[in-house]
């Protein structure tokens, strides 16, 4: 663990760990000398000159309160180390994360992700100061204190050093039986964690679904997984205390044992015999004081594991020099990809979006129409083939070369819980008030503003809770807008929208349309009938056909299908209506 924290730390983290560790050191020295010094206490208390206890007792105290001293600094230093080791691991986790393809995350890594960053990363970093010192000094007195009285006593001091290694193997071995199945325990946790998280946002759906939906069967079940994975933590954890505590124990009666006999047999005074008790009943509970820390040792142990998991995800390669597109057009090439690689999503794809054109994405649900968005976004790298603009391929641009090339409106549109003119200003952190105001009235959050108790100051909640889909979307294509990259991707929203937000989203279309490259992933008639090029996806991985909307009537037969269900759709609606 010391290593990998080392490793870890930048330079000052480093000299305060080094000099904790050194102070540490010499403060369990100088606890073990003060033991030490019980011996010749003893033995001139019980002498014909019990004055000779007076320069014994001031070594004592002098060896005392230097321990004493000593530790407080060692806990400064300690608490240092920490504070500095959690601000650098939260470095070094938030630089990898800015690395790793967005298709790295799920459900399941976000919240251990969390819980890592959360609770983990405290842990391990104030790991030294506040679980391990108390070990070592659980191991590493009584084994001193052990060796001392072997040049007092060899057979006394030989069964208190083999009762101490005894007891530092049994306390390993239950951590390592304990520490695996916590590993179990915070498997379970975090795949709890997400179910709940999961049924928690999904609320609307799951009670349209009715009692005993696959939501609540999938809580129910991950909740109980947790819960049998933490009683068999707990049940380990009770049978390793147990024994641990046995041999603890037994191995003071041992050398109890061995202090009788060799008392007996004359090789031992009474006042030696009585000091090295002392000594044993000491290092005894040293030893027992010990156990109670190894939670947080298995703790710390697992969030570092988590961190060189995340350290060793593979992430996208990234050019020495990225390369400069010569325009904002996309061109896919003979693309495959899929999630899983035994499962393509896109397969053999080709297709190419000009620059400063409207292209509309269109097929089945499950054709790919959002991975080819992701592809070009960079989110994630084709497995065959290759994604280019303006000519270059996206792996040569990079992915903040890429990514300054591309604003995104996808229709699960994150809001943070902050104001509506921060959540806008997130498309360029550096505009000012006006020209965030300015794109606010060109998408029509605006209007959502004048609505407001505290206009575009006015927080919008959780992810955004307190605005509608369709509001939501809109403040996402004022992000796009004030970004101003020469690409905009746009899943539009397939749920139903009031005629104000699909009006207004489709001025928001209007607007980009013509200045920038417009790749829509369409689900409305209305935006698919304003595209230049279609791009009909066949549902099997594949592309059946580009063109125009008047070319596709005429020669696509997924095309037609499409447009025919669609057109009933909307007659449909505005009948019922």
């Amino acid at each position: 663990m010391i290593r990998r924290l080392y490793d870890i730390a930048d330079a000052a983290a480093r000299r305060r760990l080094v000099a904790y560790l050194a102070l540490t050191a010499i403060a369990i020295l100088l606890v073990s000398a003060t033991l030490v010094l019980v011996i010749p206490l003893v033995r001139a208390l019980f002498s014909a000159d019990p004055t000779a206890a007076v320069p014994v007792i001031v070594a004592i105290a002098g060896t005392g309160l230097a321990a004493l001293a000593v530790d407080m600094v060692s806990t400064v230093y300690g608490e240092r180390s920490g504070a500095a080791l959690i601000l650098r691991m939260h470095e070094v986790i938030g630089e990898r994360i800015m690395r790793l393809p967005i298709g790295w995350f799920d459900g399941e890594r976000i919240g251990a992700i969390s819980t890592l960053t959360s609770r983990g990363v405290a842990f391990a970093a104030n790991a030294p100061n506040s679980f391990l010192r108390p070990v070592w000094q659980a191991t590493a007195v009584p084994l001193i204190v052990a060796v001392a009285v072997v040049v007092v006593d060899p057979a006394v001091g030989a069964a208190m050093l083999l009762g101490g290694i005894a007891v530092v193997l049994v306390w390993s071995a239950v951590r390592r039986r304990e520490g695996l199945l916590r590993l179990r325990s915070d498997e379970m946790n975090e795949a709890a964690g997400a179910r709940v998280l999961e049924f928690a946002s999904a609320q609307p759906a799951v009670r349209a679904a009715g009692p005993d939906s696959l939501a609540e069967r999938a809580v129910r079940e991950a909740v109980a997984a947790q819960r049998a994975a933490t009683e068999r933590v707990l049940s380990a954890s009770n049978r390793g205390m147990a024994l641990y505590d046995l041999v603890a124990y037994g191995t003071m009666l041992v050398v109890v044992g061995v202090l009788v006999w060799r008392t007996v047999q004359g090789g031992l005074d009474g006042p030696t015999a009585v000091a090295l008790l002392i000594l044993q009943v000491v290092a005894t509970w040293f030893a027992s004081h010990g156990l109670p820390f190894g939670e947080g040792i298995d703790t710390s142990n697992r969030t570092l594991a988590q961190i060189d998991r995340l350290m060793t995800a593979e992430v996208l390669p990234e050019p020495d020099t990225p390369a400069a597109p010569r325009d904002a057009g996309v061109a896919f090439a003979d693309v495959t990809f899929g999630y899983l690689p035994e499962q393509p999503v896109l397969n053999g794809v080709s297709f190419e979006a000009p620059s400063g054109g409207m292209t509309a994405i269109v097929g089945p649900s499950g054709s790919g129409k959002s991975t080819i968005a992701r592809l070009i976004a960079r989110f994630v790298d084709v497995q065959a083939g290759s994604v280019r603009i303006g000519g270059v391929d996206v792996r040569e641009l990079g992915t903040r070369a890429t990514l300054a090339q591309v604003s995104v409106v996808f229709q699960d549109v994150y809001l943070f819980e902050d104001t509506l003119r921060e959540n806008i200003r997130l498309g360029r952190p550096d505009a000012d008030d006006a020209e965030v105001e300015e794109v606010a009235r060109r998408a029509g959050v605006s209007e959502i503003a004048d609505r407001l108790p505290d206009g575009l100051d006015t927080r919008v909640g959780e992810s955004g809770g307190t605005l509608s889909g369709g509001e939501r979307q809109r403040v996402s294509i004022a992000r796009a807008l004030l970004k101003d990259a020469p690409i905009v991707l746009l899943d539009e929203a397939t749920a139903a929208l009031d005629v104000e937000s699909e009006a207004l989203i489709q001025r928001g279309l209007a607007e980009l349309a013509g200045r920038k490259t417009l790749i829509v992933i369409a689900h409305r008639l209305q935006t698919i009938r304003q595209a230049e090029r279609i791009v009909v996806l066949d549902g099997r991985g594949g592309v059946e056909a580009v063109g125009d909307h008047a070319t596709l009537l005429a020669t696509s037969p997924s095309y037609a299908r499409f447009w025919t269900e669609r057109s009933g759709t909307l007659d449909w609606r505005i009948d019922a209506g």
